[in-house]
């Protein structure tokens, strides 16, 4: 050991162009084309010997760059312990560039498990061995009948919830598909909806109103959706609150909210009823355990979305297992438009629902991921 237990000796970032991700896929809130995502993978080295290892991505193309990893982050953490965690949170969090860095501390929780010998989850809590999984379905441009099919594939296949998007200019075209599904499946899967509204304009003509959320919200309870996710634009956060009061099913969102103050805010305005923070854009682990303290003294259910790629995914469902608040685990799954492999790039196999439709926590040290050697060595190096 250095002059402090678990010593950071180096930080590595690498940039991972173009990932394919299927036959393309149509983004409903903009009904832009995508083929590939990009990914910022990190390592970081303890003078113990341990490694942690996180990724961040987005569709296209990154912002977050190794040279302001290499210039503003490893010379604050390199010489430090990975358990100053407080201090780790702060460098992550004042970044002078564009982009989110709060990935990163992924890698040094990994290594404290790694290290103590423990899954994250039952460092943190341990209440579940594991979480119910929902596929979530993004690609614009399937009829009704196709998802239905769809529906009827992820329930062989052991997922027991799916969640779709509702991206039609008419509160018919929305319900039509909702219809088609539930008549598909009937009562075996949940099924759960995404508006996709949070970060539009609310002078947008395609901005939903309140009176639009709440009609549908109606109308999907009718069709025994299981929540109604960011169907108002967070700047329409009174309405918001009267939506959730009124809606005769439960409101999800704040997967664009970012640190401790706007997850507070949204818990006391009571503008969820089930709180979705992202495991890489709304903070460290050391905040995300901060927003679930929150959210459980306010008796509101946390849904992680999904993370960005594997690692963030994984991070969800330590975080969702320990505290025992999660109501489902977001799962990108919308083969030939968002395959899992490329999502969950690095891992030697992605990490799926079983039989049982619950994603076990993994039984491995700290974040569990079970890499790809070689991936690793092309990315890192030998």
């Amino acid at each position: 050991m250095g002059s402090a237990p678990l010593t950071i000796t180096d930080v590595r970032a690498v940039v991972v162009p173009r990932v394919r991700m299927g036959e393309g896929l149509t983004a409903p809130w903009d009904r832009k084309t995508h083929f590939t995502r990009e990914y910022v993978a990190v390592r970081v080295d303890t003078d113990a010997g341990f490694q942690g290892i996180t990724l961040d991505g987005e569709w296209d193309s990154v912002v977050m760059t190794p040279e302001v990893v290499r210039e503003q982050i490893a010379p604050e953490l390199i010489g430090r312990s990975v358990f100053d965690l407080v201090h780790h949170t702060r460098v992550l969090g004042s970044v002078r560039a564009p982009g989110r860095y709060h990935f990163i501390e992924i890698a040094l929780w990994d290594i404290i498990g790694q290290a103590l010998g423990q899954p994250l989850a039952q460092l943190w809590g341990g209440r579940e061995a594991g979480v119910l999984a929902y596929a979530s379905t993004v690609h614009y441009g399937k009829t009704p009948e196709e998802r239905a099919e769809d529906c009827k594939h992820y329930r062989a296949r052991g997922y027991r919830a799916v969640k779709l998007r509702l991206s039609e200019d008419t509160i018919d075209g929305d319900l039509a598909l909702v219809a088609a599904c539930r008549e598909a499946v009937g009562d075996d899967l949940d099924i759960l909806v995404d508006a996709n509204q949070a970060g539009r304009d609310p002078a947008d003509p395609h901005t939903w109103s309140l009176q639009r959320a709440l009609d549908t919200a109606r109308e999907l309870a009718a069709l025994k959706v299981g929540w109604l996710e960011e169907p108002l634009p967070y700047r329409m956060a009174d309405e918001g609150r009267q939506l959730a009061a009124r809606a005769p099913l439960p409101i999800a969102g704040g997967e664009g909210k970012s640190g401790l103050a706007p997850f507070w805010e949204v818990l006391h305005q009571g503008v969820y009823t089930v709180v979705q923070p992202d495991p890489v854009h709304s903070g460290t682990p050391t905040t995300l355990l901060q927003i679930l303290n929150l959210a459980e003294a306010a008796n509101v259910p946390i849904a992680f979305h999904h993370g960005k790629s594997g690692v963030g995914m994984l991070l969800a469902l330590h975080l969702q297992a320990a505290f025992g608040l999660g109501v489902h685990l977001e799962v990108m799954d919308d083969p030939g438009h968002w395959n899992p492999e490329g999502f969950q790039v690095g891992f030697r196999e992605p990490v799926l629902p079983g039989p049982d439709g619950i994603v076990p926590v993994p039984d491995r040290p700290g974040l569990g991921a079970d890499w790809d050697e070689r991936w690793l060595d092309e990315v890192f190096g030998s």
